[in-house]
């Protein structure tokens, strides 16, 4: 997995945008985060299988989610092509 900045987190705006690149095969359990943490996702390239509580969700390009972040959650490739995809967290406290 590489993760690109695109806006480290901010305190004064209390969000942070990633661009995150998933080669084949990738499989990234991301942390917990504090109650009322929002992410979005929007998927630029490839199809990620994106995993929260009980759900498989399978995004393609142009797809996007918004999720609270609160649970545990995955996000996986499980195609030959490399997944690109934009991810915005809004830390509301």
């Amino acid at each position: 997995m590489e993760v690109y900045p695109i806006f480290p987190f901010d305190i004064m705006n209390k969000f942070e945008v990633l661009t995150i690149e998933l080669r084949k095969g990738c499989n990234h359990s991301s942390p917990v985060h504090s109650s009322g943490v929002e992410e979005f996702i929007i998927v630029n390239k490839g199809i990620l299988t994106f995993e929260i509580g009980n759900q498989v969700i399978h995004l393609e390009e142009g797809n996007s989610i918004k999720f609270l972040a609160d649970k545990p959650h995955t996000y996986k490739n499980l195609h030959e092509e490399k997944v690109c995809f934009q991810n915005i967290i809004f830390y509301k406290n």
